[in-house]
Order: C-alpha cells, then structure tokens, then sequence
C-alpha cells in the first residue's frame, strides 16, 4: 500500500514540474481596449439682432425679434404688425455650425400675401381688393429687401457682396440661395471652401415698406446701425393699396458635411409649411352669426413643429384687453387631451361669460362641454386693441405633437389686464370673435 501511495506522489510531482516549465517559453501581450466609433454631428445654431425705426422714428434696438445663439423653434426674424410706409428695418443673422466643416444653404419662401380686408382708401387705388382675398395682397410687391453677407457690424458696407435685392415678391418668393458649396463662398473665403466649425458667418438683411436704397458706409470697426446702417427708406411713393394686408413668410437654414462630399451644389431642402385661413365672425349662442361690423380674420399653419399664424380684425372693443383661446370639440376627444396637456388652467363649463368657470388640471368634461386652454396665453391677456377697435397679433403657442381636430379660434375680451375673461357677462356677444368653422391641422 506504501508504495502505490509513493507511486500516485511521483505522477502528481512530474506533472506539476511540466506545468512549471511551460512558463519559461518567450512571450509578449499587446491589448487595445475600448474601441469606439462615435459618429460625428453637425448641429446649425442662428441668432439675431434686429433695429427697427417704426417705433420712435429712428432705427433702433427692437427686441421682439432679436435671440441669442440656439436652434431655431419658434423664433421670427421679422415679428412687425404695424407697418407704415416709410418703415425700416435692419438685422444680422449668425449662423455657426459645430464640429464638421459643412455646407449651407438658404430657402425663402411667402406662404401668405392676402387682402385683409378693403378700406376706401385702399378700394381707390386697388378696386381689386376683396375681403378677404387670399393670395391677392399688394404688401409683397411694396415691401423692399437686400440681403448682403455681412462682417457681423449690422452695417452694408464698401466691399461686402448682396446676394438679393428687390420687392418680397422677387426676392422671397420660393428661392434657394448657396452660401457656401462647392461652387459658391459668398463670404469670399474661396470657392469650395465649406463653413469652418464653431465659426460666426453673418448675414445682413433689409427691409423698407417704400423705396430702399443702398448708401454703403465705409469699412469701419465702430460703424453702428443706428446711426449709419448702409440703406435708407422713403415712403412717400407708397399707396394705399397694401393698407390691412398681411404677408408671412418661412426662412430655412440646410447644413450638410463637407468631407466626402466635396461636390455638393444648394437646391431647394424645404417644403414651405400650409398654411390655413378662415374668417373670424361675431356670433350668437346658437353659434350663428351676428350682422355687425365686428369681423376678422386668421392664418394659420398646418404641418409645423407649432401652431402659429396671424390673426386680425376689427370692430372690437377699443383699447379693450384681449385674448386668443382654442375650443376643442369638448367630448374629451384627442383634440381636448392634448389641449389639455398643454397647461393646466382649463375652463370647461361652455363658451359663455356668464357660466361658471370649471377648471381642471386634464380634460374630464362631459359631452358639450368646451375646453380653453387659457395657459398659452402670459400675464391674463395677449394684445390690446386700438383706439379704433382693431387689432393685428402674430401668434406661436408651442402645443403639443399631434393632430388637432374640430377646434375653435377665439379672440375673447376681459375687463382688464387681471381679470379673469368669463366675468365679463353683459357683453358676451358684442366684444368677442367665434371663428366660422372649426379647423382641422397638425403640428409635428
């Protein structure tokens, strides 16, 4: 038995021994750890500052169309509903992408240029006007422009190339514009040379309700446009034809990659958003219309990633506080839940001042009854109407993705600029607007 055990003790020593002597052979280890493929990104940030004379006179700061650097969402690079022949405006877009080398062009498009509605005066020198009449506008043939690749002064100065000039007819009328591609550099950096990352490339842009006319300034580093913008506006052979038309408008930015792509010559990357009319009419609350001078009208888009336009009218309470609400069908549709998802102060107990308010954090109402979505608007109220009683009020309301059905624009009254629009009671149906027919869109 001794020596089985002696034996089992020999193996187990001769194997081991050979496992130790493998070690000794020559050897080497090389390891690369964590390899990645992170695709690159070309993002397109705009910004703008705008100058506008309509206000004092002189051409000065104007905040309602200025932002600071970012994606464009529901930014406007012309927000003007008060025009005057004689007005001027000036602004400098910037346009920076990140990271890649790239490509960029431009597309303008008008998807708006109606008569509003034909005052006498505008009846003398325009006997065409209908109200409304959709596509019949004379504000696009009236409204001047020149856009120019600027130094980033705001300022049309010596040396600096006009890509466009001319009536918003010409000039924004579905056009495509290379900035930088293969065959074009308008900021004169060479021919096939893309936009460098994380570099500002400005745009000027002008634009006159008369005759422009371009007084470039010299090449200078404290030129202001203030005080010499580069162009001049004068009024004075405008006629009435334009008086209460409207014009809207899409500008897009297209980026595309450089590398690889040497080749890339700008077309046409945008389709311009619909965009729906309708009129706005005085009604009773059997829903039918009342014969009175209290009328408008509103555009309106469908397909756009939110639902803005531009509502008008006139007839309405002068000076008077005003808000623009949206009605759903009020069955609790899909419609009403995503009105309702948008805020949570909903007035859910009918259309009429002197019912009392239900509100609700979500759409919980019965069949018949109509839901506001009152949180779109800020500080109780939108706009106030003129000493005339009209109005003119450019709307974006950030709703949510969807596709909206059966709702109801309404251009509501309250007492004043804190009080809450369904006390106002004894004049429901003379101060307020129902739009004629609901209205289908989508906002994607």
């Amino acid at each position: 038995m001794k020596r089985i055990l002696l034996s089992l003790a020999t193996v187990t020593f001769l194997v081991g021994a050979g496992a130790y002597a493998t070690r000794a052979f020559f050897s080497d280890t090389e390891t690369s750890t964590g390899n990645t493929f992170v695709a690159g990104s070309i993002d397109l940030q705009v910004d703008n500052t705008s100058y506008y004379n309509g206000l004092t006179g002189i051409l000065e700061a104007y905040p309602a169309a200025t932002w600071q650097k970012t994606d464009l969402t529901n930014q406007l690079f012309f927000n003007f509903v008060d025009i005057k022949p004689g007005d001027l405006g000036e602004d400098t877009v910037s346009l920076a992408v990140s990271n890649n080398p790239s490509w960029v062009c431009a597309d303008l498009a008008i998807t708006v240029n109606d008569d509003v509605t034909c005052t006498d005066s505008e009846m003398a020198d325009d006997q065409d006007c209908t109200a409304p009449g959709m596509g019949t506008g004379d504000l696009a043939s009236q409204l001047n422009f020149i856009f120019w690749a600027d130094d980033g002064d705001n300022v049309l100065e010596t040396g600096e190339q006009v890509l466009a000039q001319g009536p918003a007819s010409n000039v924004l009328s579905g056009v495509t514009w290379a900035l930088v591609d293969s065959t074009t550099n308008v900021w004169g950096e060479g021919v096939g040379k893309p936009m460098a990352p994380n570099t500002d490339y400005y745009l000027g842009k002008a634009w006159c309700f008369g005759v422009l006319t371009e007084s470039r300034v010299q090449q200078a580093l404290d030129n202001s446009p203030t005080i010499k913008p580069g162009v001049s506006c004068e009024g004075g052979e405008v006629n009435n034809a334009a008086q209460t038309d409207m014009l809207m408008g899409d500008i897009s930015f297209y980026v595309e990659q450089a590398r690889h792509n040497p080749n890339f010559v700008c077309g046409s990357h945008y389709t311009p958003v619909v965009m729906g009319r309708q009129n706005l009419e005085n009604k009773d609350d059997s829903w039918q219309v009342i014969a009175d001078d209290t009328w408008g009208n509103i555009a309106y888009s469908d397909g756009a990633q939110s639902f803005y336009g531009m509502v008008v009218g006139q007839g309405i309470a002068p000076g008077g506080y005003y808000q623009i609400t949206l009605n759903g069908p009020g069955v609790c549709s899909s419609t009403d839940v995503l009105l309702a998802s948008a805020g949570g102060n909903l007035f859910q107990s009918g259309y009429w001042n002197n019912w009392a308010p239900g509100l609700a954090p979500d759409c919980t109402g019965a069949p018949g009854q109509g839901i506001y979505n009152m949180a779109l608007i800020s500080d109780w109220y939108t706009f106030v109407a003129d000493g005339s009683g009209n109005f003119a009020y450019a709307f974006n309301l950030a709703l949510p993705k969807g596709s909206y059905s059966g709702v109801k624009v309404l251009v509501k009254k309250m007492l004043d600029s804190h009080v809450a629009p369904w006390v106002d009671g004894s004049t429901e149906h003379t101060t307020n607007l129902f739009e004629t027919a609901p209205i289908s869109f989508a906002v994607n």
